[in-house]
């Protein structure tokens, strides 16, 4: 489970990172902590169901700009 933590944590930071999203930007847009957003891409936090549709909706809304 750990190790699937942090491949997804990664994949969501490699995303903002690659589209230029600043990770303050990106929890407001996700309507996520920040705190919460850093300890997801680190792999260092467990992830909801609805906290994690609220990342792919983020992600989502970075990959159509």
């Amino acid at each position: 489970m750990n190790r699937l933590l942090k491949m997804v944590g990664a994949n969501i930071k490699l995303i903002r990172l690659e589209k230029g999203q600043t990770r303050e930007l990106f929890d407001e847009m996700c309507e996520i902590q920040p705190t919460y957003l850093g300890d997801v891409e680190r792999g260092q936090r467990n992830i909801t169901r609805c906290r994690l549709r609220k990342l792919l909706c983020g992600l989502e809304n970075l990959l159509q700009r």
